[in-house]
């Protein structure tokens, strides 16, 4: 099956698209619409590097991945938000149903995540500038987590995944 990416060919220039995605973001880290779109270039990242990298993934990695589903189990395993290794799965899943969410339409079961402001101390009279609010997911069944910091954080595991 061949499929189409315009002039993206690398999982290297898919991460520059990403990270693009980002900064578009966090200038309007408020937008549900914006955060979508850079959950789902950050969500489909790993299946890019995979395909590029297949061959050599397991000797750089030092583990063994022989089918997309043992990498795409590496890579949940091992984002991290915090040192608690219960979060690792948790907040991949968060952002997999994000990306799942924005293309795959069920009335009865839009229901995982929700979204709220968290407001600034600043009045109308100042200019959006001055905002400090955050976009904050909230999963159903868990405690909420701002959006901005679930994406950088996906960059930063991106970067050290590359690194390597």
């Amino acid at each position: 099956m061949s499929y189409a990416s315009f002039e993206i060919k690398t999982s290297l220039q898919f991460f520059d698209m990403f990270k693009k995605q980002v900064e578009e973001f966090k200038k309007d880290h408020l937008s549900s619409e914006k955060a979508i779109i850079a959950f789902v270039v950050g969500y489909h990242l790993r299946e890019w590097i995979f395909k590029e990298h297949k061959t050599t993934i397991k000797t750089k990695l030092g583990i063994n991945i022989e089918t997309k589903d043992d990498f795409n189990g590496y890579v949940n395993n091992e984002f991290k938000l915090t040192d608690d290794i219960s979060d690792t799965l948790k907040y991949f899943k968060l952002v997999k149903d994000i990306c799942n969410g924005s293309k795959h339409f069920d009335a009865e079961s839009v229901k995982m995540v929700k979204s709220s402001y968290v407001e600034s101390g600043f009045n109308e009279s100042f200019s959006d500038g001055f905002s400090h609010g955050k976009l904050m997911i909230q999963p159903i069944i868990d405690n909420q987590i701002d959006a901005l910091e679930l994406i950088e954080r996906l960059v930063k595991y991106y970067y050290q995944l590359f690194k390597n």
